[in-house]
């Protein structure tokens, strides 16, 4: 049986200096992007992106904290927001208030807010006179119905 050696060699790729300029554009320009974004109201997912591509760049960790603690706190509102909505399409009493108190914790713009405390004005009388019913149901008593 005949052995056959194959000769496995190295290659040497060395670095140009326009290589790693380019790099450095590339994540500089990234980096540059992100600055610009953080400076105007991003959207999550848009924040999310571009966060993603400066490190797909090269961008350091240390580059990016303060573009992803925006994006943390973009994210809560936005989940605050929806948790606002859906709690005004239920017109669930308690879950309105606690969908406010986080809206408002996490600054969802005033405007959907605003729209949660109307909703929760028309829904408390509303879930107070139900108590007030199911009370007098269980005591069978007439007077507690009245108000």
């Amino acid at each position: 049986m005949m052995h056959q050696e194959e000769e496995v060699g190295q290659v040497t790729v060395e670095a140009t200096p326009e290589a790693e300029d380019e790099v450095v554009d590339e994540r500089q320009r990234a980096l540059a992007k992100l600055a610009t974004l953080l400076e105007s109201s991003p959207a999550a997912g848009e924040l999310d992106a571009t966060i993603k591509a400066a490190m797909a760049a090269g961008a350091e960790e240390a580059d990016l904290t303060e573009a992803k603690a925006v994006l943390q706190e973009l994210t809560a509102r936005d989940k605050a927001r929806e948790k606002l909505r859906q709690a005004i399409n239920d017109r669930d009493v308690g879950r309105l208030q606690a969908a406010i108190a986080k809206a408002q914790d996490t600054k969802v713009p005033s405007k959907y807010i605003e729209d949660a405390r109307k909703v929760l004005a028309e829904e408390e009388p509303k879930q107070q006179a139900r108590e007030l019913l199911s009370r007098a149901r269980e005591v069978c008593d007439i007077e507690q119905l009245k108000v």
